[in-house]
């Protein structure tokens, strides 16, 4: 009963849709398109001290039809925020071209980003030092965050101009990327 009124549900959607001139069909692209971050950081001990992070991709393109693909273009962004993780802005930013044969499969690589930050911390600071007192008052200061952290990255495969696969490793990052 309850698949009965979904359907019909579903039907009467579909009808009203076309009847409104809404239905736009799109095409699946043959091409698959597969993203995988290389990551590398610089181990830190102490806050006080720069961390270096390190970041590229690996694009897999896989073609799943008798077709050949010449001229795909491959756009790729990387992002940083600052260290409280706000304000994204874009890295870098290039592109690869590649083409795939017919049940292909092809990698490319992005050059090698990398974004450096010192975390918000606090450093000891000698006041009033004197010959009895070699050590003095010690005061603290607050030392704040700076630098910016490397935040995700987009991906997008164009072919004839027209996107055909896209990834963003947050959403918001879309909006970054152009309209195309």
């Amino acid at each position: 009963m309850k698949l009965a009124i979904f359907l019909i549900t579903l039907t009467s959607l579909a009808v009203s849709a076309s009847a409104q001139g809404l239905t736009t069909l799109t095409k699946v692209s043959p091409i698959r398109m597969e993203v995988r971050q290389n990551t590398k950081n610089k181990s830190v001990v102490k806050a006080t001290e720069a961390h270096t992070q390190e970041r590229s991709l690996t694009i897999i393109l896989q073609n799943n039809s008798n077709e050949s693909f010449d001229g795909l273009v491959v756009k790729y962004w990387f992002f940083t925020r600052d260290p409280k993780g706000r304000n994204p802005a874009v890295l870098k930013q290039g592109e690869k071209t590649a083409s795939l044969g017919p049940r292909s499969r092809d990698a490319c690589e992005t050059e090698t980003v990398s974004s450096t930050y010192t975390r918000e911390h606090t450093e000891l600071e000698r006041v009033n030092g004197q010959a009895n007192n070699p050590q003095g008052n010690v005061a603290v200061k607050k030392v704040p965050a700076s630098g910016r952290k490397i935040a995700g990255y987009a991906v997008k495969l164009y072919s004839a101009g027209s996107v055909v696969a896209e990834y963003y490793s947050e959403p918001g990052f879309k909006p970054m990327t152009g309209a195309n």
